[in-house]
C-alpha cells in the first residue's frame, strides 16, 4: 500500500473530524482551521509496517496508516515512520540536491529550535496533503489548507526568525503543491454518531466498504485484488486534481 493510497483513506474521517469543531448555528468556518491537539496517541503494535521503507538509515518500525482491526468504527494508527542518520550526508546531498548554509544560530536559539519541534510534532498529529478548493479560479473557497512536509519547512524558518536567527539563501526552494477542486463539504457526523446509531448505519457501512480496500496485513493475493478494486473504484469517479510546482 503507498502513502498516497492511505491518504485517500485518511481524508474523509479526517474531513468529519475537523469540520465536526467548527460548525456554528449550521454555517462552518471556511478554511477549516488546522486542529492542534494535547498530546499524540500511544502507539499500537498493530499498526507496526509490514514494509519499512528505510533504503540507508535505521527506521523506527512505524508508519502513519488507516487500519480496520475488529471493531465497528476505522480506526486510525496515526503513527509516521521516521529514519535516522548519522550527521548530514554531504556526498547525497551534493549529488542529489543543494546543501547551502543559510544562516548561524546560537547554543540557545538551538535548543529552543528543539523543545519547539517536539512540541510542534506533539500537537500538530494530522496530515493534509491537499490543499482544498472550490474551483481553480483566483476567488477560489478555500475549504481546507494543506498541513504537510513543506509547511513544516516554512513554520521552522518561522521560527528560526522569531529566535533572532539572520537566514538568507541564494536559492530557490521547489516544492509541489496539490490541489483538490471540491464543492462544500458537507458534516455528515463524528464518530460516535455514525457508527453508534441505527438510523446511519448504511453510511456507516459506505465508510467502512471505503477502508476496506486499504485494510493491512493482506496476502499478495489479496493485496493485488484489493488494489484492482481500488482502482476500478477511482476510475468511476469523477475528480479534478491539479498538481503545480512552485518556486519561493
Amino acid at each position: 500500500m503507498t502513502q498516497w493510497e492511505v491518504v485517500v483513506g485518511l481524508i474523509v474521517l479526517l474531513f468529519l473530524q475537523v469540520l465536526a469543531q467548527f460548525r456554528s448555528h449550521g454555517r462552518t468556518q471556511w478554511p477549516v482551521p488546522y486542529r492542534r491537539f494535547d498530546h499524540r496517541p500511544d502507539v499500537d503494535s498493530y499498526c507496526e509496517a509490514l514494509y519499512p521503507f528505510c533504503p540507508t538509515g535505521d527506521r523506527d518500525g512505524r508508519i502513519t496508516c488507516s487500519q480496520i482491526p475488529e471493531v465497528y468504527a476505522p480506526f486510525w494508527c496515526n503513527q509516521g515512520a521516521a529514519c535516522f542518520f548519522d550527521g548530514i550526508d554531504d556526498l547525497h546531498w551534493s549529488q542529489n540536491g543543494t546543501l547551502e548554509k543559510i544562516g548561524e544560530i546560537t547554543g540557545d536559539q538551538f535548543n529552543d529550535l528543539a523543545q519547539w519541534i517536539q512540541k510542534d510534532n506533539e500537537t500538530g498529529i494530522y496530515y493534509e496533503t491537499w490543499s482544498v478548493h472550490s474551483d481553480p479560479g483566483l476567488n477560489a473557497t478555500v475549504w481546507f489548507e494543506s498541513y504537510d512536509c513543506s509547511q513544516f519547512v516554512h513554520r521552522t524558518y518561522k521560527k528560526l526568525t522569531e529566535l533572532g536567527a539572520k537566514l538568507s539563501s541564494r536559492s530557490q526552494t521547489n516544492y509541489t503543491k496539490i490541489y483538490l477542486y471540491s464543492g462544500e463539504p458537507t458534516y455528515l457526523g463524528n464518530d460516535s454518531a455514525i457508527f453508534g446509531q441505527p438510523a446511519l448505519k448504511n453510511l456507516a457501512e459506505d465508510i467502512r466498504g471505503f477502508y476496506h480496500t486499504f485494510r493491512p496485513h493482506q496476502s499478495f493475493t489479496d493485496f493485488a485484488i484489493s488494489l484492482l478494486e481500488a482502482y476500478k473504484k477511482t476510475e468511476r469517479k469523477s475528480m479534478c486534481l491539479f498538481k503545480e510546482t512552485h518556486l519561493d
